[in-house]
């Protein structure tokens, strides 16, 4: 739920045309990737890590009135840098 208000809230102080880039953790790529999000999500007793291991995040990206997703990078296989854009013309976020 915290993750979709932001979202909204970036939406809402955005300007028309702008982008959003954002780099978290992200659902892992790689078996490292797998290993560090568990073990993070354990030592930092967050379940927000687990949501996003379970590609939370990313489907809410994907579901956003935001265009052009695009995935800059995966890194250290848990970790993704997306780039969003806000349409020119631009109402209330889905």
């Amino acid at each position: 739920q915290d993750k979709s208000k932001t979202l909204k809230e970036i939406w809402r102080v955005l300007k028309p045309s702008g982008i959003f880039i954002v780099c978290d953790l992200d659902a892992p790529c790689t078996l490292f990737g797998n290993i560090y999000g568990k073990t993070a999500e354990l030592f930092f007793r967050q379940p927000e890590i687990g949501e996003n291991l379970n590609g939370v995040f990313q489907n809410l990206l994907h579901q956003s009135a935001f265009k052009n997703l695009t995935c800059l990078g995966h890194y250290a296989g848990c970790f993704s840098i997306y780039k969003l854009t806000k349409p020119a013309s631009s109402g209330a976020l889905h």
